[in-house]
């Protein structure tokens, strides 16, 4: 089974973004690349390959449920799992969300100490159904 390393945080609010580095590369040890819009990031998918795509779903230049099949047309897009970061916390958000294709929704506020071991265990469980 491929270990989770590496993730792609695209997320607009610096403190979010601040927050999510503290959780995810001080306590949780990954190596991030941290995109303040979509575009930045898929410019930069392909260079750095990420394992996950932690996906805001409000971002100022495309939407995440906008980028996430723009992900999706590049190979280092395909190969990664892709999970919504949204403020909007309903069922039929989070369903419509995974029927984009999206792997996961996750909830804001998040509890930034739990996130690495959140997100470890969604990337363990699309890995044992791979």
């Amino acid at each position: 089974m491929k270990t989770l390393k590496k993730i792609m945080v695209v997320e607009d609010d610096p403190d979010i973004r601040d927050i999510l580095e503290l959780s995810l590369d001080t306590l949780g040890g990954f190596a991030l690349s941290l995109h303040d819009n979509a575009v930045s990031a898929l410019n930069s998918v392909s260079s750095f390959s990420p394992d996950l795509i932690l996906l805001d779903v409000m971002l100022p230049d495309l939407s995440g449920p906008e980028a996430l099949p723009k992900f999706r047309e590049q190979p280092a897009g395909q190969a990664a799992a892709i999970v919504f970061l949204t403020a909007k916390a309903s069922t039929t958000a989070r369903d419509e969300y995974l029927a984009l294709g999206a792997q996961e929704v996750l909830f804001k506020p998040f509890d930034p100490v739990a996130l690495p071991d959140t997100l470890q265990a969604v990337w363990t469980s699309i890995q044992s159904h791979a």
